[in-house]
């Protein structure tokens, strides 16, 4: 059969997408903490930066219904400590206790980089806007949301 191949072309237009220059990577690299809030499949959108920065914590909540995700991606997570990822199921984070705890550990500068539904993203917004304000840590947000 793969004989056959070499005989048979054809064309196929291809269309590529990104990457997006606007992206804050710089910004989120140069920060003391890197926080990854995934929503279901958001967590495509974080995955990259799990290697990028070293003291990264991951933050991953999905929908029971989509719960075979979490055991597909064992060996992808398993690259982080465990004290550095959770996974809730059929539960979403409390955004604003995330960011304290962040705070509470004494990070200067903290990344937060979100990737998820639009209610997430915007809870997340709602909350890095919220924790900057009093207290001495810097949280420098970078949103990927799923809407166009």
């Amino acid at each position: 059969m793969t004989k056959a191949l070499p005989g048979n072309s054809t064309r196929l237009l291809t269309l590529l997408d990104g990457p997006y220059p606007n992206n804050n990577t710089a910004g989120i690299l140069g920060c003391d903490r890197v926080l990854l809030i995934a929503g279901g499949i958001g967590i495509t959108g974080v995955l990259p930066w799990v290697d990028s920065h070293p003291r990264v914590r991951l933050t991953w909540t999905v929908k029971e219904s989509a719960k075979c995700l979490v055991a597909s991606m064992e060996g992808v997570l398993g690259r982080i400590a465990d004290e550095d990822i959770i996974v809730r199921v059929g539960e979403r984070f409390d955004i604003m206790e995330l960011l304290h705890q962040e705070i509470e550990a004494g990070w200067k500068r903290v990344g937060v980089v979100v990737c998820g539904p639009v209610s997430l993203c915007d809870d997340a917004r709602a909350a890095v806007t919220e924790a900057g304000r009093g207290h001495r840590t810097v949280f420098v947000l970078e949103v990927d949301a799923f809407a166009w």
